[in-house]
Parts: C-alpha cells; structure tokens; sequence
C-alpha cells in the first residue's frame, strides 16, 4: 500500500510530500495550483516512468534535478532523473537501476498500472466509457490482450513450423526421385568390394616399390664409394713402385760411389809405369763412362717417380 510520496522539482511543485490515508485522499484546491501535476502527473511518473521526456522540470529549480520518493509498505522506490541519466533506486538492492524502463522487481512491488489511474477528464465510471474503452479495460484487466498475444505468436510458430514441414516434403520427394536414378546399386555391391580389395593391394605393392626405390638408391650410394675406393689399389700399386725405386736408389749409391773409386784409379794410372796396365784402366774407365750415362739417365726417371710420388701423396 502507498503510504507516502515526495516529489522534488516536479511541474509545479519545488517540494511536496503527501501522506496517503488508509482509506480515501482527496487533493483540493484552485484550478492551476497543481493538483493534477500532483495526484495524476508526479504519481505516474513515479510509478510508470511516464511522460520520458525532461519538460515537467520545475521552472524555477536550483538544481537541475527531479526526484520522486514513493514509501509503499516497509520498502522505499526512488525515481531521479536528469538532463544526462535515469535511475531507479529500490531500498534493499544494493545497486541502483539504470535507465528510463521500470525494473521489474519496482513494478512487481509497486503493482500499479494504468488501469488504477484515471486521467482529469476520465468519466468517473467505467459503465459510463465508450465500448472499445471497456473492452480495453476488461482485456487488460482479465489478461486477454495477452492471450492474444500468445495466440498470434502460436499461430505464427504454427504457420512457420507447416512452411517448414512443406518444404521439408518437397526436398523429400526430390530425393525419392534422386533414389530412382541409383536403384540397382546392389548389384554392384560385390565388384565393389573387389576393387576396393585390388585397390588395397595396389596400395601395399606401391609401397613395397618405394622401399625397393629407397634400397636401389643405397645401393646406388654403396657403388659410387666403391668406385670412390678404386684409388687405393691405384695408390698399393704406385707404393709398391716406390718401394722398388728405393731399392733402385741405393742400387745408384753404389754406383756412385764406384764412380768415386774410378777417379781414384785414374789419379793411379798416372803414377803406373806400365803401359799395358794403363790401357787396361782407360778400357775400364770407358765401361764405367758408359754405365756412368746409364746411370745419369735412371737418375733422371728416378726423378720423374719422385714427383709422381708426391703428387699421389697430395690425393
């Protein structure tokens, strides 16, 4: 029940609080003092957020600001509103709500409508409204208007969801008609199955000829190093040849060193009083000259070998 309400700022009024009798309230006074800004207007807009625009502001207000209290049982419901918000404050809800839309928690309490208002120029009784008013009214009253509601949306939900069912018979029609263009696919059944197991076996052959692709390829590799490993037999044999010039060399040395001794013999002829002794040196000293160049020769292929050896040393 509506046991006080305070406006601030409202139409005419700067401040005005009014304590509501349990019984009847009755508002008296001349005509444009304000009583309809009271009793009708502030009440409504206290209740029902209505009128939402800012041009009930009181003329001479200090500040720009309009404020309803409304005491309803043990509960208080604040409306304020400015040129930049709106909010709705409810004793016990500890944030306020935003925004010109009554909550429903206030409308729930509050339980104030239209229906309970009766405007200035209202007929005092409902028998004496026009018929569309009484109907209006009583549909609101009885919750026909939102039977109606119900029904036209259920009506519509039906005619949505039969659409659909239409449609949905159609594709199915289309598709009974695309099933008749594969009636006998049963009998393909079986060849099918054979070519998805020949299908199968190709799958395992192609990889059985990659792994055989992947074992050519290392053998590939394998005969690119022997064939890299032939240099080695080249190389026992190039050192097998070296061996055999070492032996030559030291072969040389000795000559050399006969070459020596020949020189000696030859500073000894010169001291020989015998002719025949000496013509046999000189004969010995021509076979010496001549393995002499001989051995000048092997020298020089001996040195030909050396280089050889150092190339196939480098590799």
């Amino acid at each position: 029940m509506l046991k006080k309400l305070t406006v601030d700022n409202f139409k005419s009024h700067e401040h005005v609080e009014v304590i509501f009798s349990p019984r009847v309230t009755v508002f008296t006074g001349k005509s444009l003092s304000g009583k309809t800004n009271l009793a009708v207007r502030a009440l409504d807009w206290a209740i029902n957020g209505k009128p939402r625009a800012f041009k009930f502001l009181f003329k001479f207000a200090k500040d720009p600001i309009v404020k309803t209290i409304l005491d309803v049982d043990d509960r208080t419901v604040t409306h304020i509103k400015t040129k930049t918000k709106e909010q709705y404050i409810l004793s016990g809800v500890k944030d306020p709500f935003k925004g010109a839309e009554v909550p429903d928690q206030i409308s729930s309490l509050l339980n104030f409508t239209e229906i309970n208002m009766q405007g200035q120029l209202d007929q005092p009784f409902l028998i004496t409204s026009s018929p569309g008013e009484i109907t209006r009214v009583i549909n609101r009253v009885t919750k026909l208007d939102e039977v109606d509601d119900w029904i036209r949306n259920v009506t519509s939900q039906v005619n949505t969801a039969n659409a659909k069912i239409e449609l949905i018979k159609e594709e199915i029609k289309v598709k009974e008609k695309k099933l008749k263009e594969y009636e006998g696919l049963e009998k393909i059944e079986e060849p099918l199955d054979l070519l998805e197991k020949v299908s199968n076996k190709i799958i395992t052959l192609d990889t059985d000829i990659k792994e055989l692709i992947m074992l050519i390829g290392d053998l590939s590799w394998n005969e690119e190093e022997i064939e890299s490993l032939k240099w080695v037999d080249e190389a026992a044999s190039l050192l097998l040849q070296v061996t055999e010039i070492e032996s030559f060399i030291i072969h040389v040395d000795d000559l050399l060193e006969t070459d020596d001794r020949i020189y000696q013999l030859e500073e000894e002829i010169q001291v020989l009083d015998g002719i025949d002794d000496l013509f046999r040196e000189l004969n010995g000293i021509v076979l010496w000259q001549g393995k002499y160049e001989s051995l000048e020769n092997t020298v020089q292929d001996i040195s030909v070998l050396e280089r050889e050896i150092k190339v196939i040393e480098k590799i």
